[in-house]
């Protein structure tokens, strides 16, 4: 009697229930603190699961790590309130969280929308037309 080898290759482990009610609880956590979030081990232990299971459910459920979703939920706020506010680029920053101008002048250019609604500010004040200049540089 032969034992034929387990297939490998389309396994993907499964979250129980309770577990997914908890990363998108963690997701609910995140979301309403944009400005100020937990640490990643808070934030575990706030919703109940250990930090690794916290990481993997996240990019299970979400296909993005903790960080990952926390700076694409900061760079759409931004990109919301650069659009539709007569806020400066540096009031922005503030707002979702980000308290150092340097660290909010690269972050967006990782995605498009929120690039363009820099650039579309950069016009309007010479902080926004800085730090359009400063993004650009560090990315060269």
């Amino acid at each position: 009697m032969q034992f034929k080898e387990p297939f490998r290759g389309s396994f993907k482990p499964r979250l129980k229930r309770d577990t997914i009610a908890k990363i998108y609880y963690a997701k609910e956590i995140l979301q309403a603190r944009l400005e100020n979030p937990p640490l990643l081990s808070e934030l575990a232990q706030q919703v109940g699961v250990s930090e690794t299971t916290l990481q993997k459910g996240f990019q299970m459920q979400f296909g993005t790590t903790v960080f990952g979703y926390l700076t694409n939920q900061r760079m759409e706020q931004a990109y919301q309130l650069l659009k539709n506010s007569a806020l400066t680029v540096a009031e922005v920053a503030n707002i979702v969280g980000y308290f150092h101008l340097g660290h909010f002048a690269v972050a967006p250019w990782a995605i498009p929308s929120v690039a363009v609604g820099i650039a579309l500010k950069f016009n309007q004040d010479f902080t926004s037309w800085a730090l359009l200049e400063s993004a650009q540089s560090n990315l060269i």
